[in-house]
């Protein structure tokens, strides 16, 4: 009876750890979101230079991106061939759990501006699947509500996951290059913090959140030095490109 009742306690410990790791990583996850996600709530009514400030930051993040994904090439599982810069996320973050924060940051990109081609590639890319996988944990740590699609996805998932085993010598999908998505999300970004992403033409106030993107562009090159952010950053060129996204 006493060995009974050791085995018991030691699985309600072991329960226990498990249920407040499980609680630190949904926090972990929600408290990246409000500065460094162009989805859920911002801050209403910041000045616009504050928001510029933020920006500044986001775009720092999203350079991190790429890192995530080269870090990814090298450690992660499921490449569709060997010039695939994408990677799976879920074999990622099993082998190295201290790079959650730049797999979440990639994740969360890819939902927000690409989860529709997500969707139509779950079959036949490790990619994809494991991405909605990932990122519906993500959305689900948060109490966030799913779009259909992916509540779809993710109850078939659950009752029978099948994960794509990608066929040899399939060509790569024609996708938008990562630096006008990095666009497209800061501007989303900026927008989510109350400001309307291009300018009403009839007045001459610049203060839309291509506008602000365009500013924080312009620090980053300027002040940083950064030549990513040299050309391809006016506002003429930020707002063709969402509106050529919508």
């Amino acid at each position: 009876m006493l060995a009974l009742s050791l085995t018991d306690a030691g699985r309600e410990h072991e329960g226990e750890a498990m249920e407040q790791r499980s609680h630190q990583l949904a926090q972990r996850l929600r408290d990246r979101q409000e500065r460094y996600s162009p989805i859920g709530p911002k801050p209403q009514g910041l000045p616009f230079k504050e928001t510029v400030v933020r920006l500044v930051e986001y775009l720092h993040e999203a350079r991190k991106i790429q890192l995530a994904v080269a870090f990814g090439n090298e450690v992660g599982a499921g490449l569709e061939d060997a010039s695939d810069r994408r990677f799976d996320p879920i074999a990622l973050y099993a082998d190295n759990p201290d790079v959650l924060d730049d797999i979440q940051r990639l994740v969360e990109f890819e939902l927000s501006t690409n989860e529709a081609d997500l969707l139509d590639r779950r079959t036949d890319s490790v990619f994809a699947y494991n991405t909605l996988v990932f990122g519906a944990a993500i959305k689900l740590a948060r109490g966030e509500a799913l779009s259909q699609g992916l509540s779809e996805f993710i109850i078939d998932h659950l009752i029978a996951p099948k994960p794509p085993i990608p066929p040899k010598g399939r060509g790569r999908p024609k996708k938008t290059k990562d630096s006008d998505r990095i666009r497209v999300s800061a501007i989303a970004f900026a927008a989510a913090h109350g400001l309307t992403p291009t300018r009403n033409e009839a007045t001459v106030e610049k203060r839309s959140a291509c506008d602000a993107v365009a500013g924080a562009a312009q620090i980053l090159h300027q002040s940083h030095g950064l030549q990513d952010y040299a050309t391809g950053w006016s506002y003429e060129n930020l707002r063709k490109l969402w509106q050529s996204s919508r």
